[in-house]
């Protein structure tokens, strides 16, 4: 009898599942995409995981510099948060939208519908360094990479953190604030891991979606830029929704510049890119007929 409870108990032990985050995804990942840009740097701590990319997107043959910055939960096997942006002239990430992903394995996972795997052995692989450069004023037109005037400055020696903190008891605090906190940042990522949409923002939003669904697209649109205002940044949902709402009112102009500005921020959009597509026919029809 004792045996067959030994027996049962492993077997219910074998069924208990294991959180997805019992699996380090901590290192370097790439999209399984065409195209270039597929480099992901991905932190983890516990069940919060922060994944970042840089992009130079090509918009109406202009390059420009766009970051992105996942921050989301691991529950189970799937993966939901916010999806940060971060334009090259500004000073931190908003809050551009929600999104979902999934872990396969220790390998494999999708992240916003983007299918990456990891690359390299993880066990050996260096610290993943997040850009530390400050700021320019004036934003480049093409990636860095070509010659530089002059080489960057060395970066700075490691502190030694002090005794009894969190960093000496828990090593892993080491890595997880330097993504946190970069050199030259100011803890940009410290904050960007506490961002997120104000209630009020979110109930103007619903009554805007109400406005909309009847028929009220003049209200709508009100209650849409009352909603990014509350917000305080560019969330691309509300920007989306605000070019739809000139679209309906047929104000095109109007339709194509907001819908230009959220295709810039999420250019991997396809719902935006559709959008966007119509309003510059529409515009452009108008723009012919001299209306």
């Amino acid at each position: 009898m004792r045996a067959l409870r030994t027996a049962c108990f492993s077997l219910m032990i074998g069924l208990v599942a294991v959180p997805a985050w019992a699996v380090d995804l901590a290192g370097t990942w790439e999209l399984q995409t065409m195209g270039a840009d597929r480099t992901v740097t991905l932190e983890q701590k516990g069940d919060t995981v922060l994944a970042h990319r840089v992009m130079w997107p090509e918009f109406e043959g202009q390059k420009y510099k766009l970051e992105h910055l996942y921050r989301g939960k691991l529950v189970g096997n799937a993966i939901k948060g916010d999806l940060l942006v971060k334009e090259e002239e500004l000073p931190k990430f908003e809050v551009l939208r929600t999104f979902t992903g999934s872990v396969s394995n220790g390998q494999q996972m999708t992240l916003d519908g983007l299918p990456m795997k990891r690359v390299g052995n993880p066990a050996q692989e260096p610290t993943p360094a997040l850009p530390s450069a400050p700021l320019d004023s004036k934003r480049p037109s093409e990636p860095p990479g070509v010659a530089a005037a002059t080489p960057p400055p060395p970066p700075p020696p490691p502190s030694v953190p002090p005794k009894g903190s969190a960093s000496e008891v828990d090593p892993g605090n080491n890595l997880f604030a330097s993504i946190m906190a970069a050199p030259g940042m100011g803890g940009m990522f410290e904050v960007a891991l506490r961002m997120d949409i104000p209630d009020e923002a979110k109930a103007l939003s619903d009554e805007a979606d109400r406005r909309f669904g009847s028929g009220d697209y003049q209200g709508a649109l009100e209650k849409y830029n009352a909603a990014q205002a509350a917000a305080g940044g560019q969330h691309v949902e509300f920007l989306h929704r605000v070019g739809r709402c000139h679209l309906r009112l047929k104000a095109y102009p109007e339709a194509l510049d907001t819908l230009r500005r959220a295709l810039k921020l999420d250019p991997s959009n396809a719902e935006i890119k559709k959008d966007y597509k119509l309003a510059k026919q529409k515009a452009g029809k108008k723009t012919k007929r001299g209306v």
